[in-house]
């Protein structure tokens, strides 16, 4: 059986790689989804989120001296990465 925690290790990669990985078919992952309430697998929501931090990040190396606004923006970003990785449906059983 595997557990939220599990799958949270592969929400970086596509749901394809995950299951290459896991060792087990794409619906095999998406059945386990749903028991756990993920209703969609994150990767396409924080694909573009992960190249936004990248791209803010390597323009601002030395982030102390970033403009305000950049810092929050990362900060904003890598809190919606966060929330994401978790994400689950509000009408699903837990």
């Amino acid at each position: 059986k595997f557990t939220l925690s599990d799958l949270q290790k592969h929400f970086h990669v596509s749901l394809n790689e995950a299951a290459k990985r896991l060792g087990i078919c794409a619906t095999a992952i998406k059945k386990v989804c749903r028991r756990l309430g993920i209703t969609k697998w994150p990767y396409q929501k924080l694909k573009p989120i992960e190249r936004r931090l990248q791209k803010l990040r390597s323009h601002h190396k030395v982030l102390h001296l970033a403009p305000p606004n950049v810092i929050q923006e990362i900060r904003t970003l890598e809190g919606t990465a966060s929330n994401s990785q978790g994400e689950r449906s509000s009408t699903s059983p837990q």
